[in-house]
């Protein structure tokens, strides 16, 4: 899967993917303190794939999980 490809997961992945995400809480929460610190936000970043591979989310490049993420976020509040 190129990163260009839209990425498609099961309801089990999208869960172990919120699982996971809300962990890293400099990503998404305004409030905490690493949220407009870049190098803080990149390392999480860098964590968050990392352990989304381990835990077997299929993840075929960065800026398509940045996408996903988008989509999963604003997907929801449009809802």
């Amino acid at each position: 899967m190129t990163d260009k490809q839209v990425l498609k997961w099961s309801g089990d992945e999208i869960i172990r993917f919120l699982d996971i995400y809300r962990k890293y809480e400099g990503l998404w929460d305004t409030n905490n303190e690493n949220y407009m610190k870049r190098n803080a936000r990149e390392h999480s970043f860098k964590s968050l794939i990392n352990e989304l591979i381990e835990a077997g989310v299929e993840i075929p490049g960065e800026e398509t999980l940045r996408k996903k993420i988008k989509n999963l976020i604003y997907g929801a509040k449009a809802s």
